[in-house]
């Protein structure tokens, strides 16, 4: 009676074999030798190659190396962390106009009214749903950004170095 109350355990073996089968890909990638099976077998979304473009733009892409230093986890997602990246790609956009003229630098402004009019999209659909830390982030983001939005739209020079003779 005390097996039919005792719940079964499953264990999934197959993550163990796929691990090996990616840590020989990877010292026969560094031995500069085929692996045993193909990456391509192992991992169905190694097999898309980048573009020429991209291979060239960034050194060891085509061969699916990242940066030699380690990664740590990712953060769980959250509207924090959402706001802060839309805020982020503003402050990018706002800082790469004080290096352009003429059209450019009106399409980069363009760009980051469009962010900026994502955090108000964001704020209008989410009123009434959020914490207080969270709507006084969103809040505050928003005014920051348009202040800085105008601020470089307005009077780019006080923003770019000054040079001393």
């Amino acid at each position: 009676m005390a097996d039919e109350t005792t719940p079964k355990i499953i264990i999934d073996e197959d993550w163990k074999s796929q691990v090996q089968r990616e840590k020989e890909a990877l010292a026969a990638q560094h031995q500069g030798t085929a692996p045993t099976q193909p990456a391509a077998a192992a991992a169905p979304e190694a097999a898309i190659a980048p573009e020429p473009e991209a291979a060239a733009a960034h050194p060891g892409a085509a061969t699916g190396q990242a940066s030699s230093a380690p990664r740590g986890p990712l953060p769980p997602a959250s509207l924090t962390i959402l706001i802060t990246g839309l805020v982020h790609q503003t402050s990018m956009l706002l800082e790469e106009t004080l290096q352009l003229e003429g059209p450019a630098r009106d399409q980069q402004l363009d760009d980051a009214r469009h962010v900026i009019d994502l955090l108000q999209v964001l704020e209008d659909k989410t009123k009434g749903n959020l914490t207080d830390d969270e709507s006084r982030l969103l809040s505050q983001a928003l005014h920051e950004m348009r202040m800085a939005f105008v601020a470089v739209r307005d009077h780019p020079e006080r923003f770019r170095p000054q040079t001393t003779p």
